[in-house]
């Protein structure tokens, strides 16, 4: 009960990615199996959202540098 306990607490501080970052595997595989089916239903839910929120800042990042350097290249030329 007290890792149930430990883990319910981390998930109201932490979002599933530092969570996923700051606990071993096994310790998050345990804590989830712990939960109740709407409660990791939940988690996979945020940890989803967090991860599309990270991919599309990292596409920004990666067109953004990408336009950097094409008008770096074209300021070369001309």
């Amino acid at each position: 009960m007290q890792n149930n306990n430990s883990f319910r607490g981390h998930l109201r501080l932490l979002t599933p990615i530092e969570m996923l970052i700051s606990m071993d595997y096994e310790e998050l595989i345990h804590g989830l199996s712990t939960l109740e089916p709407d409660e990791q239903r939940g988690f996979m839910r945020e940890f989803d959202k967090e991860l599309v929120g990270i991919l599309e800042r990292y596409q920004e990042i990666k067109v953004s540098h990408l336009l950097q350097g094409l008008k770096k290249a074209y300021a070369d030329v001309s």
